[in-house]
């Protein structure tokens, strides 16, 4: 959503940095939020109209998804349990986030993603660099987190560990 604590100004000034640096870079952003026009705004006087799209609502999250090479959290806070994160994780695509809430614990840092200071731009765009210059590591970072996602954090975990507390709990009662 576009919200300010979700970093979209940080991301917007890490493409300015990446621009010069990263031959046909294109940054694409969806969601639906207060912000949207606001950032739309911003893209044009900063020469990103053309690299930075704010989509607005996507048809299908699962196809843009999978149409990106690397996903991208910049919050500057509030991701107690970031949904954004786990999506990307079982995407099988490398996630730069920022070290924000819970989202430590979901990416593993330099294995299934790369870790950055909040509201740090520079940190950001050197992060997106260094797995756009490597797209073999990239993939890499992006299956190790598909793998993650899998044991941890899919459906079928969550259901097994859900059912396994409740066993417990059932079998703990006095009889």
């Amino acid at each position: 959503r576009f919200d300010p604590v979700k970093g979209h100004d940080v991301l917007i000034d890490a493409a300015r940095l990446l621009k010069p640096q990263v031959h046909g870079l294109k940054i694409l952003c969806a969601g639906e939020g207060t912000l949207l026009e606001r950032l739309r705004e911003r893209l044009k006087p900063q020469g990103l109209d053309g690299t930075v799209s704010l989509l607005g609502r996507v048809a299908d999250k699962w196809d843009f998804l999978s149409g990106c090479r690397i996903g991208v959290v910049a919050s500057i806070g509030s991701e107690a349990v970031s949904r954004a994160a786990l999506e990307w994780m079982a995407s099988a695509r490398p996630l730069v986030a920022a070290r924000v809430g819970g989202i430590a614990d979901l990416v593993k840092d330099g294995v299934t993603g790369l870790l950055v200071a909040p509201g740090d731009a520079a940190a950001l765009a050197a992060a997106l660099k260094s797995l756009l210059d490597d797209p073999a590591r990239a993939e890499a970072m992006g299956a190790a987190a598909r793998k993650r996602w899998e044991t941890k954090h899919s459906l079928e975990t969550f259901y097994r560990n859900t059912q396994k507390i409740y066993d417990e709990a059932i079998h703990s009662l006095p009889r």
